[in-house]
């Protein structure tokens, strides 16, 4: 059973999903302004004639970069560091504010609802993740919270998916999925010499690993339909399940 404390782990992005058919007769740049409270800096439509092509609407808050996806049936939120947010060689960028980005998603995803009268499927999604040198160094750190101890010398490509039934306390009627990933990754970064145009010539990679781990509570499939008005109380007791794993607490 995962239990390991991860309130020392940066986070790379807190996202969420809401499924319904009603936002399609809406438009991405509209639902930004709704659930965001600006307009956003960026807009793309989708192109004319394509079946399942996204159009997006994104922004820069204060937290960092904000996107809102919308493709058939579904919408995705995110907040991920801006550009110039910890970028440090060797290292991931990191949300600067994880409470804050938090808040903002779940906001966000709430006032969004709003807009429709029935949601089939609701996500709150949260990437942690920590910057190491090695291989068996980013293994290790996933050892510390992975429901099994994982070898860090053997292993070079890990992931790993746990998922666990929740009842929700708000809604009886409303079951929710707790899923958990766990992986390693190489990452080779290039870095532009500092006051150089695009064009120039970037400075050799710098290879590093990362561990990563995901939290993503989501209501189960097997439910076709919820009242949005409900997603208020649904998400904030997403976001309550993923504080409680986070600092260590058990899964159901």
């Amino acid at each position: 059973m995962p239990g390991g404390n991860l309130v020392t782990w940066a986070a790379q992005s807190v996202r969420s999903v809401i499924f319904s058919i009603e936002f399609d007769n809406l438009r991405a740049n509209e639902l930004y302004v709704l659930g965001f409270k600006q307009q956003p800096s960026g807009f793309q439509s989708a192109p004319p004639g394509t079946p399942f092509a996204s159009s997006n609407a994104t922004g820069h808050e204060k937290l960092g970069f904000a996107t809102l996806q919308m493709t058939p049936g579904r919408i995705d939120l995110s907040i991920v560091p801006s550009q110039s947010q910890n970028r440090k060689p060797g290292t991931v960028p990191e949300l600067v504010d994880l409470g804050g980005s938090l808040d903002l998603i779940q906001q966000a995803s709430t006032a969004v609802c709003a807009k429709v009268t029935k949601v089939s499927r609701l996500a709150f999604i949260l990437d942690l993740v920590k910057s190491v040198t090695s291989q068996a160094d980013a293994n290790a750190l996933l050892s510390e919270v992975a429901p099994q101890p994982i070898d860090p010398e053997s292993i070079f490509d890990y992931l790993l998916q746990y998922t666990k039934k929740y009842e929700l306390r708000s809604f009886a009627d409303i079951k929710i999925n707790i899923v958990y990933r766990w992986a390693a990754t190489q990452v080779q970064q290039f870095v532009l010499p500092s006051g150089f145009g695009i064009s120039s010539i970037p400075t050799a990679p710098t290879s590093f690993y990362i561990a990563t781990v995901t939290l993503d509570v989501n209501t189960i499939p097997e439910i076709t339909e919820i009242e949005a008005a409900r997603a208020d109380a649904i998400f904030r007791e997403l976001r309550e399940k993923i504080d409680v794993v986070r600092r260590g607490g058990p899964i159901g």
